[in-house]
């Protein structure tokens, strides 16, 4: 998969091995679940002064967001499961 359009000057990389503490746990979730619309919440927060809109996928007692979120909602876009009509602001 291509790099995820990211609103940050950092790349994202693979850190389980080398950052364990990054990651809380992982666990798997069918694609087209990600895409119901009562899994994603869109939040207004204040960041460094800035009003951002992030995207977060609840499932199950998860919360997914962030990076990954992310990254997520660009897969489900190029599998034609997105809404592309959200474009939140991202983390900088």
């Amino acid at each position: 998969m291509p790099d995820a359009a990211l609103d940050t000057i950092f790349k994202a990389y693979d850190v389980r091995g080398i950052y364990p503490d990054e990651i809380d746990e992982v666990f798997a979730v069918p694609i087209p679940a990600l895409a119901h619309p009562n899994l994603v919440e869109e939040r207004e927060v204040l960041l460094n002064g800035r009003r951002r809109t992030l995207r977060l996928y609840h499932v199950g007692r998860h919360v997914v967001w962030g990076v990954t979120a992310r990254i997520l909602q660009n897969l489900l876009e190029r599998l034609g499961l997105g809404d592309e009509r959200w474009h939140g602001e991202g983390l900088e």
